[in-house]
């Protein structure tokens, strides 16, 4: 069987204390936690390399890295619900987002931290 290289997108989240969370982009089954960033590259491409050798052909081209990737960060600041006790200050977030075209007939978004994607036309 003939060897083709495919790309894989890998987006790296650095945790607390030093910890990453390594996903692979359109492989949602393909995260890796730990501490050293090369090593969950590794495991991630490893483990994505094992997926698409058993996947139907139609399935793979479905999971192929999009040709141009933005990242940009969504700050928000959720307000506390009036008359409540428990929370009394607002919450400033931080959310990063991958964007890409999928060819003519989608945009799509990903909010890594909290597993949404949004696709619009």
């Amino acid at each position: 069987m003939p060897v083709h290289e495919i790309d894989l997108a890998i987006l790296l989240r650095h945790l607390d204390d030093d910890l990453f969370l390594a996903e692979a982009l359109l492989f949602p089954e393909v995260s890796r936690f730990g501490d050293d960033v090369d090593k969950l590259k590794r495991a991630v491409i490893k483990n994505a390399a094992r997926l698409i050798e058993t996947e139907a052909l139609p399935r793979v081209w479905t999971r192929l890295k999009p040709a141009r990737l933005e990242s940009f960060e969504l700050n928000l600041s959720l307000h506390p619900p009036v008359k409540r006790l428990t929370w009394r200050e607002p919450i400033d977030l931080k959310l990063h987002v991958v964007r890409w075209t999928h060819g003519d007939a989608a945009h799509v978004a990903l909010v890594p931290a909290l597993g949404i994607e949004v696709l619009s036309p």
